[in-house]
């Protein structure tokens, strides 16, 4: 399967590429000490200082795939 942009409304629950259920969720801003702990253990994922309008929301912990949200907007 293609590494394409995967759009999901809800947080997935498994990576659709490796199986994985560690799921982290994106956090953007200057981490802390404990951000970069959780990162380790896969619970979230730091996604730098600049949030842009299609930066992806969740990110597969094992294979690094990135998950977006769907768009409230109707082209999504």
């Amino acid at each position: 399967m293609d590494k394409e942009k995967k759009r999901y409304k809800n947080k997935p629950r498994k990576c659709i590429f490796c199986g994985s259920k560690r799921i982290a969720t994106y956090i953007y801003g200057y981490p802390s000490y404990e951000a970069f702990k959780e990162e380790e253990a896969g619970k979230i994922a730091i996604g730098g200082c600049i949030v842009e309008m299609d930066s992806p929301v969740w990110k597969c912990a094992d294979c690094n795939h990135d998950f977006y949200q769907k768009s409230l907007f109707h082209w999504d």
